[in-house]
């Protein structure tokens, strides 16, 4: 066992040092001082103590890191500012639609946005993100000589599960992530390279399961769920009966018990023969999900006991209580014959794993061997920004215009300012007068807008990279690009709830 376990680490660790291809936009923000995506270093401080600290993720769900990171007490007086790409996520989704090298430009704007707001360390508060991004990051901050660096959130879920796991034990870990995040490896590969790094001789079992729609439900993405819906929905785009990669399976309704109260699960037939059946909730689409990753690990060769379960999205952390709560209702589930078929499969205990805690640590120890650690007294601060639509092309920021651009180190002021004086930052926009970078006009809203104003799934996932469109403002969280579902989750944050700044009512 021992033999095998090294030679899969092997071939993971050579597969990991597959160095990516530079994006175009990633050279223009390296040599092209005119181009909207370049930062002058050369305007930080010499002393950045006093700088915040930048954190990124597709949408709401990293906050959930940014929380881990105050709970931790370990950076008291640090200041923040937190971007939220709301407006592109799930991230979890581009693979699959074949558009990795897009998805690596949004990623990388969000990181230039910040980075043109000058921040200390950068924070990838988002798995796919990780997986994807910050290889590309990195190597940008080594190249422009920024004396920045980043972090992200895969290793410090992996580091935080082997820190528990006893170098001769033999363990399953399983692994809820998006889509996008099991199909970059990246947990599984990076799970048996630090393995072997720590000399574990145990058999490793890692069971990856891609949450399709989980992170979206989280954040009511209405291709997956709809509040207001009553009945099935033709646009709806999660887990169904006929789903060619996500079914439900009719037979494992006793096992996913799914909540039907208040509509949370939309469905036509009779409860005996349904013909059609909906997630219409998160917590829904963590039962569906959860259930799915141990029937993943119950058809297995020689399964071991769950005994660990990475919570690989930053958004499902908001779940915990149903994930916990169905763990618990798989141990005790039995079937018609009078048998426990999953309670083998599951540890008494199962230690739900959340990357945001060790991520608060390792970036502690980055600040402090950087010698980066504020000198401030007085209690944090932060800045909160969401991407979001361009709802009237006509009221789109030109590059001449009040609005800054996203990681534009040129512009009046800096984004932020701009945005909280009521203008708006453009997320990727288009480059100022004289740079060589592509300029398209944004569409009409009919063709890229739903009723809600989001972008629709055909125009989210069609773009092309390489082409800069203009179609996303940065503006401040309100309650005007926030909706009420969500602020209710962001309640629940104690330490990041009061820094919002909001009035409770």
């Amino acid at each position: 066992m021992k033999r095998f376990f090294l030679l899969a680490s092997l071939f993971v660790l050579a597969g990991c040092q597959t160095q990516q291809q530079q994006l175009p936009i990633v050279q223009a923000a390296l040599y092209d001082t005119s181009s909207v995506f370049y930062t002058d270093f050369n305007t930080y401080p010499a002393t950045r103590n006093e700088l915040p600290i930048g954190v990124f993720d597709s949408g709401t769900g990293g906050l959930t890191v940014l929380e881990a990171i105050l709970a931790s007490e370990l950076l008291p007086g640090e200041d923040y500012i937190y971007l939220g790409d709301q407006a592109n996520m799930p991230y979890g989704n581009y693979s699959a639609e074949n558009k990795t090298d897009f998805l690596r430009e949004l990623i990388m704007k969000d990181a230039f946005f910040l980075l043109g707001e000058q921040v200390k360390a950068l924070v990838v508060a988002c798995n796919t993100a990780t997986a994807y991004g910050l290889e590309d990051i990195s190597d940008y901050l080594d190249k422009s000589q920024s004396g920045v660096k980043a972090i992200g959130v895969i290793h410090a879920g992996v580091n935080a599960t082997l820190d528990n796991i006893h170098p001769e034990e033999d363990v399953a870990v399983g692994v809820m992530a998006t889509t996008g995040t099991i199909a970059s490896g990246g947990y599984e590969n990076t799970f048996y390279a630090l393995a072997q790094e720590r000399d574990y001789t145990g058999r490793l079992q890692v069971i990856n399961r891609g949450s399709y729609g989980f992170a979206e439900a989280v954040d009511g993405e209405q291709d997956f769920v709809s509040p207001t819906a009553r009945t099935v929905r033709e646009t709806y785009r999660g887990p169904s009966l006929d789903h060619s990669d996500f079914s439900i399976d009719a037979q494992l309704l006793p096992v996913y018990s799914f909540d039907f109260t208040n509509n949370r699960m939309l469905w036509e037939g009779t409860p005996e023969n349904l013909t059609v059946l909906q997630l219409n909730h998160a917590a829904n689409y963590a039962r569906y999900h959860l259930v799915s990753l141990v029937e993943t690990l119950r058809q297995s060769d020689n399964p071991l006991p769950l005994q660990y379960l990475v919570l690989g999205c930053t958004h499902y952390p908001y779940e915990k209580a149903v994930l916990e709560e169905t763990l618990q209702h798989l141990r005790n589930y039995e079937d018609p014959q009078g048998d426990h078929p999953y309670r083998d499969l599951i540890a008494p205990h199962v230690q739900l794993i959340d990357p945001a805690l060790e991520t608060a640590r390792q970036l502690y120890t980055q600040l402090t061997d950087d010698n980066l650690l504020t000198t401030a007294t007085t209690p944090s601060t932060a800045a909160f920004y969401i991407s979001v639509p361009i709802l009237d092309t006509d009221a789109a920021p030109t590059p001449s215009g009040s609005a800054a651009s996203a990681g534009s180190a040129a512009s009046a002021g800096s984004a932020a300012s701009a945005a909280s004086a009521g203008s708006a930052a453009s997320a990727g926009s288009a480059a100022s007068a004289g740079s060589a970078e592509p300029v398209i006009s944004v569409p009409a809203p009919a063709e890229r807008l739903d009723s809600l104003g989001r972008f629709t799934y055909a125009y989210k996932y069609g773009r092309t990279p390489g082409i800069f469109t203009q179609d996303v403002l940065i503006v401040p969280f309100s309650k005007d690009n926030i909706d009420a579902e969500t602020i209710d989750r962001l309640k629940t944050l104690p330490y990041t709830w009061p820094l919002l700044r909001w009035e409770d009512n």
